[in-house]
């Protein structure tokens, strides 16, 4: 749906991102769009690229918004063009998606520009250049305003952790709060449910592996079924590595299924489909800014296993996440330790050197006697997965109640295919806009005053704490 020129009374809401692709801001972006015009807020969309579904959003196109690793002044002039061209001269607040996570750092550098001018803007992060993105971080070092701080700024979280993360970095308090993603899933009729369903693009941070360590464990007769094939073609080869090695040991996944395999015969291929034959949504993944997949089995009650993110816990607390497990303990006998090392010592210094910061000093210790799955690379993971298959006890489940070995883990927690019920109020998109025209209220009666960049030093080494560190993560 195109914008048309309304009338010059009122605010309007500019939501600003690189693009609609599919993917969880452009679901995001969608579902705050819907509960605006909902709410009788005038807005438009501002991205560099618009997929033929969103095609109903109102939307301009603005290509210089897209990724693109140049940093070109002026574009926040090109960007009010074209609003006065649809809308005339308007009192407008702006709202930012992932303004510094290095995409583009002209975007960045844009919305630096409006928040000098005075303009009252919301900054929404969902990632961060900082959280092991090194390529994206080198793009933004030369910018004078990476986090601009002032009363006619907001900054918006996802999440507690950010949140606290940008506090320590020196912005006040005032000037920062949580807002959770809004949750838009469809009710579902659920049809058989015999998949455990892992709802994901299988990227990187997935930990895949992990997937098949489960299903070379899990009861008899229970499979497992992925949702997508990443886009990029590094992530691809991975995802086609892990495909290759479930065949040669006949484990019971299945990849890339939306859209591609029926879940049962007589069955569509669809996202849906998959969700009515599931009996469990699986998540395994190492890092998450919101946990999408734990609020959608919520939604929809069907139990979600696999692994729990503790820094999530203090948005998700309403959730049942007693039956997931927080580590998967495989026996340092079982590894060579050394390589383990070293090829952590040599990631390590590649990240930190990428981001000019000094090594981290490390102090040798014993060997312990379990190490964490998610942390070992995938060509280690892959071995323990295979060695695991003739020592079925060998590989323990940590959850907040204690220790046992994966395989009674996962009997209890398949046992069930039933989710008790969860009030998600703060989760609607209706919630989510009503926090969103309240900010924006505040920021048009703030002072408007020269804003000010964080501690970018100490968001950078928050994030890169080496406790922190997963080879799945770089």
């Amino acid at each position: 749906m195109k914008p048309t020129r309304a009338h010059t009374e009122g605010e309007l809401h500019i939501i600003v991102h690189h693009h609609l692709r599919h993917g969880g801001v452009s679901r995001v972006i969608a579902a705050t769009s819907h509960a605006l015009s909902k709410a009788g807020v005038e807005h438009v969309i501002l991205c560099g690229d618009l997929p033929s579904d969103a095609e109903e959003l109102p939307v301009i196109v603005i290509p210089a918004l897209d990724y693109d690793p140049t940093n070109r002044p002026g574009l926040e002039k090109s960007m009010v063009r074209e609003i006065e061209a649809r809308f005339g001269k308007r009192s407008v607040v702006w709202h930012f998606h992932n303004p510094a996570l290095g995409k583009n750092p002209s975007l960045t550098r844009a919305a630096a520009a409006l928040a000098e001018q005075g303009h009252p803007i919301t900054l929404q992060h969902h990632d961060f250049a900082e959280d092991y993105r090194a390529e994206n971080y080198a793009r933004l070092r030369d910018l004078d305003l990476l986090y601009p701080t002032a009363p006619h700024i907001r900054h918006v979280c996802i999440n507690s952790r950010d949140r606290s993360t940008l506090i320590r970095a020196g912005l006040p308090t005032g000037q920062v709060q949580v807002i959770p993603n809004p949750i838009t899933v469809a009710p579902i009729t659920r049809r058989e449910p015999r998949w455990i369903f892992q709802p994901v693009r299988g990227i990187r941070r997935k930990n895949l592996g992990e997937t098949l360590l489960l299903a070379a464990h899990a009861p008899n007769g229970t499979r497992f079924a992925i949702s997508r094939r990443p886009d990029q073609p590094n992530w691809q080869a991975l995802h086609d590595h892990w495909s290759g090695l479930a065949e040669e040991l006949d484990l019971p996944v299945e990849f890339a299924v939306s859209d591609r395999l029926p879940p049962t015969e007589g069955a569509g291929t669809s996202f849906t489909d998959w969700l009515q034959h599931s009996s469990h949504l699986l998540t395994t993944s190492v890092a998450e800014g919101f946990g999408l997949t734990f609020l959608e089995g919520a939604a929809l009650q069907i139990p979600v296993i696999g692994r729990r993110l503790t820094e999530l816990d203090p948005d998700l607390e309403s959730l049942p996440l007693d039956p997931l497990y927080t580590r998967l303990l495989v026996p340092s006998a079982w590894l060579d330790m050394r390589r383990l090392e070293k090829l952590a010592a040599e990631s390590l210094s590649r990240i930190f050197q990428s981001y000019d910061l000094p090594i981290p000093h490390h102090e040798e210790a014993p060997d312990p006697p379990h190490v964490e799955f998610s942390r070992l690379p995938e060509e280690m993971q892959a071995e323990v997965i295979t060695l695991s298959t003739s020592h079925p006890s060998g590989i323990l489940a940590e959850t907040q109640s204690g220790t046992r070995p994966l395989t009674d883990h996962l009997r209890e927690v398949l046992s069930s295919s039933e989710a008790p019920a969860v009030d998600l109020h703060r989760f609607h998109p209706d919630q989510h806009v009503a926090s969103l025209i309240d900010i924006r209220k505040q920021l048009l009666r703030a002072p408007r005053k020269p804003p000010v960049d964080l501690n970018r030093e100490t968001i950078l080494r928050q994030f890169l704490d080496p406790s922190r560190f997963h080879f799945l993560c770089q």
